[in-house]
């Protein structure tokens, strides 16, 4: 449903595997997309050229990235929240957002 509804907004998609060889978000030195998406949350491992700082550098080139995650999260995306400012638990249970929060939450 959601790669439709993105498709129906204009958006050209281009479907690859976390863990595919040829994958790389850089070439010529210029972003191949805008946009990245990642819905592998157990990867340990990503494809091509793909790793943290290369995901990192499209970030702060003005890209976009939506990662959706889980209880069982792989140590790149693991890595990758941590150098956006997103904590995931290590017992597997919980996101911590340490800049955006419910305040009336007692955090227990």
């Amino acid at each position: 449903l959601f790669c439709l509804v993105a498709a129906d907004r204009g958006f050209d998609l281009t479907f690859r595997t976390a863990d595919d060889a040829g994958l790389s978000l850089i070439k010529y030195g210029e972003f191949l997309y805008d946009n990245l998406i990642i819905f592998s949350p157990s990867i340990e491992d990503f494809g091509g050229n793909i790793n943290v700082e290369t995901i990192t550098a499209f970030i702060d080139g003005g890209g976009s990235v939506l990662v959706a995650a889980s209880s069982d999260i792989g140590d790149p995306l693991r890595e990758l929240g941590s150098e956006c400012g997103i904590e995931f638990d290590e017992e597997r249970t919980a996101v911590i957002d340490h800049h955006n929060y419910d305040i009336s939450d007692p955090g227990q």
